[in-house]
């Protein structure tokens, strides 16, 4: 009977918290179509930030990209083309990389002002001025299928520090990354998932989310999507979101989608999808999350209705007692 009575107690405790603490948090996320870096009154804008193109081995493709004087003032651009890959479970792009998925780098030439098409081409960009850059993207003959990975910069500089040569000059750049693939027999798509991680029944001082290792086993680059969704007790959706994450070829990468704004104490059912070419993962489970915070104040809530009860039972036997006290008479 003790043993219940406490467990009623901790179920009482547990009910008032999550309707004082379940909350609803709602980030939107946006993503502009052209790319910036400004120092002063310089100012250049490149768009498209990305650009996805396939090839056959031997085959010539143009295209284009815009940029934009936005500053006050003049500045010099050199644009050109450097290896764009990353390394295991890392956000930093790798320039330096020399690797048989990096070498469309030295495939782009861009075209000059007469007409001539350069690995590096210069010119003056004028405040206001747009200006279309021409590029081009020879694949050898004898390129091997499979993914090929590339930045396109235009690098700036004000004019007037380029024209005096000046010895000490900050640069600036922005960059399109180009993702492309030779289409051969050689392509090869193939995802290994493992170590997924969800919280366990209880959590303190944790996050919802799931986290998982993914493993690009093929040849070509491609995304992966997490969906997460959070319910209150009652079956309400309180957060969702989807996160995407490219991962190269040959590249293992750890993705996490976690509700930042998880709040200090409630009782929630997590739902998670995490999508890889033909590759799904799917869950669901109930999560009780607690903080340091929620467990004092809980334990307080705990006290406080216990007192409350054992007063309520000597009210109870003082008004028996004082009953018995006037039959007795």
């Amino acid at each position: 009977m003790k043993n219940r009575k406490y467990g009623r107690l901790f179920l009482m405790g547990v009910l008032i918290l999550a309707f004082c603490c379940n909350s609803l948090s709602l980030r939107n996320v946006s993503a502009d179509e052209s790319q910036d870096a400004s120092q002063d009154d310089y100012k250049v804008e490149l768009s498209p930030v990305s650009k996805r193109m396939s090839f056959k081995p031997g085959e010539q493709k143009k295209d284009s990209l815009q940029l934009t004087n936005a500053g006050a003032k003049a500045v010099s651009v050199d644009v050109y083309a450097v290896a764009y890959y990353t390394e295991d479970n890392s956000t930093v792009k790798n320039e330096d990389l020399d690797d048989v998925y990096t070498q469309m780098s030295q495939w782009v030439t861009f075209k000059d002002d007469s007409g001539e098409y350069h690995h590096k081409i210069s010119f003056v960009l004028y405040p206001n001025q747009q200006r279309e850059v021409r590029y081009a993207v020879d694949v050898p003959a004898e390129a091997k299928g499979g993914g090929q990975y590339a930045i396109l910069f235009a690098e700036f500089v004000p004019a007037k520090a380029r024209d005096e040569e000046a010895s000490i000059v900050a640069h600036s750049r922005v960059g399109m990354a180009l993702f492309a693939f030779v289409d051969d027999e050689g392509i090869l798509r193939s995802v290994e998932i493992s170590d997924i991680r969800t919280p366990s029944s209880v959590i303190l001082n944790h996050k919802v989310g799931v986290s998982y290792a993914i493993k690009n086993t093929g040849n070509i680059d491609f995304q992966t999507s997490t969906e997460v969704t959070v319910r209150s007790i009652f079956g309400k959706e309180i957060y969702h979101d989807i996160v995407v994450e490219t991962v190269f070829p040959e590249r293992t990468k750890d993705v996490s989608a976690e509700w930042e704004e998880t709040p200090a104490f409630g009782i929630f059912r997590l739902d998670y999808a995490i999508r890889a070419l033909d590759a799904i993962n799917e869950g669901s489970q109930w999560i009780l999350v607690l903080s340091s915070g929620a467990i004092v104040l809980l334990i307080f809530i705990l006290i406080v209705v216990g007192i409350l009860i054992k007063y309520l039972r000597l009210k109870r036997a003082h008004a028996q007692r004082a009953k018995i006290l006037r039959d007795g008479k």
